[in-house]
Order: structure tokens, then sequence, then C-alpha cells
């Protein structure tokens, strides 16, 4: 299959780059930045845009030349100057959804993270969460995956502060010290996208 994959660059989209290429996949990277995603994966296919101007289902037509299957790996932590979530975690991936519904692109694989709710508080959840929703209101054949904090030898995003503890074993964190993390190895979260392109995991389910 030609798979378009947001966030191609980024820990999780290169791990899941990897995997699906080996499995035989041609794969379309898509960010922001073009530079860096050559530099970081000659190898693969690129284009993108800023995710924060595709805000209708006609701005993605051109992304979609070709493409048999969508997966979603791109995902920012907080707003900034760079990114603004709401227009790229939820107004542009709902209107990617409609564009391959559109294009009759069934199968769209979300990564997305445990807490995701249109009713959160918290900037990051809720903007995940609508775009959850919007997936699971179409008609397409999608699969939501929510596997919590990714880890693996290049991580830089929500590990840094545990990292950043290690480094430091004298001191106690208090908050929510009695709260669970649920972790996985990025090499199974890649693994799990592989299956679900491969038709092991149920369709239309979270």
């Amino acid at each position: 299959m030609r798979i378009l994959l947001l966030g191609a660059y980024g820990f999780i989209g290169l791990a899941v780059a990897r995997r699906l290429q080996q499995a035989g996949h041609d794969i379309v990277g898509f960010g922001r930045d073009l530079d860096l995603g050559q530099r970081l994966a000659p190898d693969l296919t690129w284009t993108g845009a800023d995710l924060s101007r595709l805000s209708s289902e006609a701005s993605w037509q051109p992304y979609l030349d070709g493409i048999d299957a969508v997966v979603n790996a791109a995902g920012a932590l907080q707003d900034g100057a760079r990114d603004q979530l709401a227009a790229s975690q939820q107004r542009a991936i709902s209107a990617l959804i409609a564009a391959c519904e559109a294009r009759g692109i069934r199968t769209f694989i979300q990564i997305s993270v445990p807490g995701a709710d249109p009713a959160a508080k918290i900037a990051f959840l809720r903007t995940k969460g609508e775009a959850d929703s919007a997936l699971q209101r179409s008609a397409l054949d999608w699969i939501i995956l929510k596997p919590g904090l990714v880890i693996g030898a290049n991580a830089y995003g929500g590990t840094a502060l545990l990292r950043m503890i290690a480094a430091f074993p004298l001191v106690q964190v208090l908050a929510f010290g009695k709260s669970r993390v649920q972790t996985v190895a990025v090499d199974d979260l890649a693994d799990a996208v592989g299956a679900c392109l491969a038709g092991e995991v149920p369709k239309r389910a979270t």
C-alpha cells in the first residue's frame, strides 16, 4: 500500500515508517519541515505543509493522489508559536478525514493518547479527543491507538521529565505519586500500526 504518514520525521513517525517499509509498504512522509525529513529519512518520499493551514477538505486533496491509507503520528504537546493545537490536531485532521471520505480512502490509523476527550480541560487531550470523535463519526475503516507514554532510545518528548529525575536520584516527585504511568516501546507501537494495516486488528475500534 501507498501510505500517507503524518508526523513521519518525529520519534514515533520514524519508527512507524521503518516498520511499514519492512512490510513492503510505500511511505509518503508528511511534515512541516521537509528538509529535516529528508535528512532523517532520505529513503522516503516527502511532502507536506503546516497542518494548521490545512483546515478544509479541498486543501488536503493535492496530498492524497495515489494514497491507499493514512496513518496519523503527528502531535504537539502544547500551544506555541509554531504549534496551534486546535488548528493542527482538530481542524486539520477533521478536514483530512473528510477528504479521505471524498476520495474513497478507507483506511485511517490514528495514534492518539489515553485521556483524549472532547470535554477534557487540557488543550492537548481535548483536541486529540475531538479528532478521535470526528474519525469515529466517519464512514472510514478507522483504528485509534492510545499507547500512553512511548519510550525508546531517542525519545525527547514526554520522557524528558523521567530522564531528568533519573539524573537526580535524591529528588522525589510528589505530584500524583500514586498514579501509574502506562508505557510502551516505540517499536511495539510501530508493530501495532503494521498489524492494523495488515488486517490483524478489528476495524472501527479503539
